[in-house]
């Protein structure tokens, strides 16, 4: 009987050791597989990358409600579907006027920049309202009731002006997209080659296009 004991003992052991190395084994290869991740999403992509990715974002741009984008990591383009609609800024190589990223294409995190309840968080938004504000009749708010310094500088419109800047921005843009796993590499290659125009935080600070935005928006 002690000897079964000990066996049913040895046997349940054994068990119990095999199944924390799998689960041990399964960590590691999670953690190795997100370091891969990581260095391929940090190396500097190749001029046909970054080729591929402007002509598969270019092919695929939609208004967004008939663009289906794709599940996973990637980039995404804001173009404009009207020459000019911006003047005196210029419109970008085939009216691409911003460039961003997503961790999940599916998820639609570019709608974002289309919503009304948006605007203090979106500097797409925020940059469109500053340019489009006279047309648009657009007034500035701080986005929330605290006078915190972000509030201001993170402004938002008044609810009438926000619905005439989305249903602007509905009629007039498109997006396209591009699944990646080097999103983030992606990103900073496509817009360091195109400077778009509503990129800010890449454009250097002494940039004149950057120069007259910042005056648009002060005016």
């Amino acid at each position: 009987m002690a000897q079964a004991h000990s066996c049913v003992n040895l046997a349940v052991r054994s068990i119990l050791v095999n199944a924390v190395k799998e689960q041990t084994d399964r960590l590691q290869w999670r953690i190795v597989t997100a370091l891969r991740g990581t260095r391929a999403n940090k190396r500097q992509p190749a001029p046909t990358e970054i080729d591929a990715a402007l002509q598969r974002i270019l092919d695929t741009r939609l208004d967004i409600t008939r663009l289906v984008p794709p599940s996973g990591s990637g980039v995404y383009a804001i173009y404009l579907r009207t020459p000019g609609l911006l003047v005196p800024f210029p419109d970008g190589e085939n009216g691409r006027i911003y460039i961003g990223l997503s961790t999940n294409l599916a998820s639609r995190e570019f709608e974002q920049h289309f919503s009304s309840e948006n605007t203090g968080f979106s500097t797409v938004r925020r940059s469109l309202g500053a340019i489009l504000k006279h047309q648009l009749r657009l007034r500035a708010v701080p986005r929330g009731p605290g006078s915190s310094e972000s509030n201001s500088q993170n402004y938002c419109f008044q609810k009438d002006g926000e619905a005439r800047l989305t249903s602007r921005m509905r009629v007039n843009l498109e997006v396209g997209v591009f699944a990646t796993p080097k999103f983030e590499a992606i990103e900073n290659a496509l817009i360091k080659r195109l400077v778009p125009l509503l990129n800010l935080k890449q454009m250097q600070k002494s940039a004149p296009l950057r120069n007259n935005y910042e005056s648009s928006r002060r005016s």
